[in-house]
């Protein structure tokens, strides 16, 4: 039995749908130096669930064997990696992520 699928629930659709949503989502990053866009960021996160990664860790440390597929099937151009959250932790153990007015939380 052949049932053709409608092109708008095929997978690359689907992605394309959820790419096209994530674009519009502001950066929130307040680093006057982002290297890797926000969509790439967000499709990646994409990614480490339709992937099927069971950690981060293991999404960060096969990335680069994966690069074809994350930019074919999820168009991600720069994949974020470790060193990211390395950053993020240095600066949130600095205190630097909080609002100088406490009265803004």
């Amino acid at each position: 039995m052949n049932i053709p699928v409608r092109k708008f629930l095929c997978a690359d659709s689907l992605v394309e749908a959820v790419h096209h949503k994530f674009k519009q989502i502001p950066d929130p990053r307040s680093l006057s130096r982002t290297d890797i866009p926000f969509i790439d960021v967000l499709m990646s996160g994409l990614a480490v669930f339709g992937l099927k990664f069971p950690s981060l860790l293991s999404y960060d440390e096969k990335r680069s064997i994966y690069a074809d597929n994350l930019k074919a099937l999820y168009r991600v151009n720069r994949a974020p990696s470790d060193t990211y959250k390395k950053i993020f932790a240095e600066l949130q153990r600095g205190k630097c992520l909080e609002p100088a007015d406490p009265a803004m939380i």
